[in-house]
């Protein structure tokens, strides 16, 4: 698994051009946006302003999932990474129901 990890970092820094820090910098930042949209779309489910069913919702799932999909595989956090892969997995799967749902009574 240190191997995926250290090619995955290869893979970035040369696709990129980035140093290490620029690296660091990203993968942090990534982490901590998707780390911020999970957080925001429960507290906005839990209080009632976000159906767990709209789009909105799972898009903010979808999305900040990914991008600690990235977070997590940069940093070899792999059991946190098979969470987040399953969880943008849900997210994207409802986003197709609801759109299905939303062309069928259009």
């Amino acid at each position: 698994l240190k191997l995926v990890h250290k090619i995955s970092l290869i893979y970035f820094r040369k696709k990129y051009q980035l140093n290490t820090f620029l690296m660091a910098l990203l993968i942090d930042a990534l982490g901590w946006i998707g780390s911020v949209l999970l957080i925001l779309a429960y507290l906005l489910n839990s209080f009632n302003y976000l159906k767990a069913s709209s789009t909105l919702y799972q898009g903010m799932n979808f999305i900040g999932g990914g991008m600690l999909i990235v977070n997590t595989l940069c940093l070899g956090a792999y059991p946190s990474s098979v969470l987040n892969i399953v969880w943008v997995i849900i997210a994207g799967l409802n986003m197709l129901q609801a759109k299905r749902q939303e062309l069928q009574y259009s």
